[in-house]
């Protein structure tokens, strides 16, 4: 299962949110094997944020967040 298949539809959003008198801008990519997401404060500075979450990262959350639907054995990895 690669990261593609479930964060497909995030690939090459754009965004733009409004937060009180700030506003934000949300650029989201995703390839085979990694979610990237960018975050900037459209200001006068831009300053950008950058986050990458690999399929390990989500399969570990995943396994946190759910531990009595999915264990890392049924998401692939061997014991």
């Amino acid at each position: 299962m690669s990261i593609s298949t479930h964060f497909g539809c995030l690939d090459e959003l754009t965004q733009v949110i409004y937060q009180s008198m700030y506003r934000f801008v949300v650029l989201s990519s995703v390839t085979t094997d990694e979610w990237i997401i960018y975050v900037g404060l459209a200001d006068s500075r831009g300053r950008w944020w950058q986050g990458r979450w690999s399929q390990d990262n989500v399969n570990r959350i995943l396994v946190r967040i759910y531990p009595d639907r999915c264990t890392l054995v049924q998401l692939g990895y061997k014991k």
